[in-house]
């Protein structure tokens, strides 16, 4: 009889502490009104500050931000979710450099000039490169029976190496195009047809935005893979080609770039034999390097839903230090991602000064994104709590608003779940309204750490200010594209540079009230089962086995 009566009472006490009793607990709206720009700011300051260098994967200045982290979330008394108790998960990489004198590329007799007409970027899996095969045309390298399109119906990749353009034809939705035309996905798809060899193309409108030098510094330099000992990561070697390079080559075939990529955007595969040869060589040389993502844990109240947890990611490293651009040799990276670690530590003060959500929520700052997505990889793959827990994943990569305030958000992964009843929830009570992504063919979706969630069969939704300014005078997207080529991945995306305080403010806002929701009043977090994202991840595997 004690233990009946002491369950009811234990009970009692979960469910008042969920109904808003909690001792010098901030009421909900309270929450709301009092998250300004201040506390992120101030966090903001010190993670991109120069003494954090960056905060490259595995380097000085990403632990020293790393423990700058778990500082904070001690104050705020969130639990360790990491491994054996701690706030760290740890992860080995190896890191791959290319030896520079080792790499050349001659396609039809013609040598390519490395840095102007072509980039290879290091391979983590491979010693070194020696290659000398067919060349074909493969289109956009997609087989989607799904969609109705295959790049590879009439052409054998067996044994030669592939061009392929990074796009998708403009039939394709967003999340199609980018999941679709994601090296990984292409990879894997050229792999299993017996290619032993990729050149990549990317069309002229993400040149455009990221200029040749950009996409060159990105692509050459050093590159990491996390160790495991369950899988092997599968890799084939080759190269980025300018688009003008390679419009010269296919025109010595006969063909006419512009034709085809017109042809092909139409959703018409159109792919061939050149009937020449590439060669191509390199040299890598390979080393370990430790790091960690840092995860906390506010537990949930409800015992009905206090197992299921939300993961609000961002990660946390950065470029490190690099090539000077006006002397300056530190890329802090503050918006880039100093600014979504700011704003979920900002966000994780908040909810533990609030009473305890209905489900549990892991705040989870991940390592090696840089280097794609890896952190989030790792985490995704092998969880420090159990696989089953995880019911969504809600990022933060680059506080939009910081650039300028906008009217709208952009929802990645709103058509694809119940998350959308979240986003719904936050954009009407802050009044703003949700457009499309204005930049399909940048295949955002795919480049933030959500997409390692989606992957492993876990709803997860990215939500950031869109592009329509508050005032009728600005351009947004034009704001944007200066930012995206002026500070983007260089030095000058620091302190120093001018930022929107009320676009930050409602930025956050809308974050919280989403995470807010999922936390205690979505019931469900399901896939929607007729999403792509659903039947390409999840139906798959459940047909597999």
């Amino acid at each position: 009889m004690k233990n009946v009566i002491y369950l009811i009472l234990y009970s009692l006490v979960i469910l008042i502490s969920c109904d808003g009793t909690k001792t010098n607990s901030v009421a909900f709206d309270d929450a709301l009104e009092a998250l300004t720009p201040d506390e992120f700011l101030e966090h903001l300051g010190i993670l991109s500050a120069d003494i954090m260098m960056g905060r490259e994967t595995g380097e000085p200045g990403y632990d020293s931000a790393s423990s700058y982290i778990i500082d904070k979330i001690k104050t705020f008394g969130l639990k360790p979710g990491g491994v054996s108790g701690t706030y760290k998960q740890p992860i080995t990489f190896t890191e791959t450099r290319l030896i520079k004198n080792s790499i050349n590329a001659i396609i039809n007799g013609d040598n390519l000039e490395l840095g102007s007409e072509f980039v290879m970027s290091p391979l983590t899996t491979i010693e070194d490169v020696d290659i000398d095969a067919p060349l074909v045309f493969a289109g956009f390298g997609i087989e989607a029976p799904e969609l109705n399109y295959n790049d590879f119906e009439d052409l054998d990749v067996s044994g030669k190496v592939a061009i392929v353009v990074s796009e998708a034809p403009s039939t394709f939705s967003m999340v199609e195009r980018a999941v679709l035309t994601n090296n990984e996905m292409v990879q894997n798809t050229l792999i299993a047809k017996g290619a032993i060899g990729v050149i990549t193309v990317f069309p002229e409108s993400y040149e455009n935005l990221y200029s040749w030098p950009l996409i060159n510094g990105i692509y050459s330099s050093p590159k990491l893979r996390y160790v495991s000992d369950k899988e092997e990561i599968a890799q084939i070697p080759g190269f980025i080609l300018n688009y003008r390079k390679a419009a010269e080559i296919l025109k010595t075939a006969g063909k006419d770039y512009k034709s085809l990529m017109e042809t092909l955007s139409k959703g018409e595969p159109v792919s061939f034999d050149l009937g020449i040869n590439v060669s191509f060589k390199a040299k890598f040389k390979h080393k370990t390097k430790l790091s960690h993502n840092v995860a906390a844990i506010l537990e949930g109240c409800d015992p009905d839903l206090k197992d299921e947890y939300l993961i609000m990611t961002a990660h946390l490293d950065h470029l490190g230090t690099g090539r000077p651009v006006n002397g300056d040799t530190i890329y802090n990276g503050t918006w880039d991602n100093a600014s979504g670690s700011s704003a979920i530590l900002t966000l994780a003060h908040k909810f533990s000064s609030m009473e305890a959500p209905k489900r549990s929520i892991m705040f989870l700052w991940v390592t090696g994104e840089e280097h794609g997505l890896l952190g989030s990889e790792y985490f995704a793959k092998y969880p420090t709590l159990d696989a089953d827990q995880i019911v969504a994943n809600q990022n933060l990569d680059g506080i939009v608003g910081l650039i300028n305030e906008s009217s709208d958000v952009i929802a990645f992964g709103y058509e694809h779940s119940q998350l959308a009843k979240s986003i719904d929830f936050a954009v009407n009570k802050m009044g703003v309204t949700i457009s499309k992504d204005p930049y399909p063919e940048q295949n955002f979706f795919v480049r933030s750490d959500q997409y390692s969630f989606v992957k492993e069969g876990y709803p997860a939704i990215w939500v950031v200010s869109g592009m329509t300014a508050m005032q009728d005078s600005v351009d947004g997207h034009q704001k944007f594209n200066e930012w995206m080529a002026t500070r983007y991945h260089k030095p000058s995306d620091d302190m120093m540079q001018p930022m929107d305080f009320n676009g930050i403010e409602k930025e956050l806002k809308i974050n919280f009230l989403v995470a807010y929701h999922i936390a205690n009043q979505l019931e469900s977090t399901d896939w929607i089962e007729e999403s792509f994202l659903y039947k390409r991840f999840i139906q798959k595997d459940l047909l597999r086995n």
